[in-house]
């Protein structure tokens, strides 16, 4: 592995981490203004939003590989 795989590993774990947690904040915010106004909690389950950015790191990943 190149350092340049390992940092860009490195900075795809970083950044679904950070996704994962900011989505988490958003929709419990979501959630917390929905039920002060009493609309149906309408939620995109954590789990799923955790996929969808994986999908994308390894995307990401795969481009970078592509382009060494």
């Amino acid at each position: 592995m190149t350092t340049t795989t390992t940092t860009t590993t490195i900075v795809a774990i970083l950044a679904v981490l950070s996704l994962y947690w900011v989505t988490g904040k958003i929709n419990g915010f979501l959630v917390r203004s929905q039920v002060l106004s009493r609309a149906p909690p309408v939620r995109q389950s954590r789990k799923l939003v955790a996929i969808n950015v994986l999908e994308g790191g390894f995307q990401m990943m795969a481009m970078a590989r592509h382009d060494e």
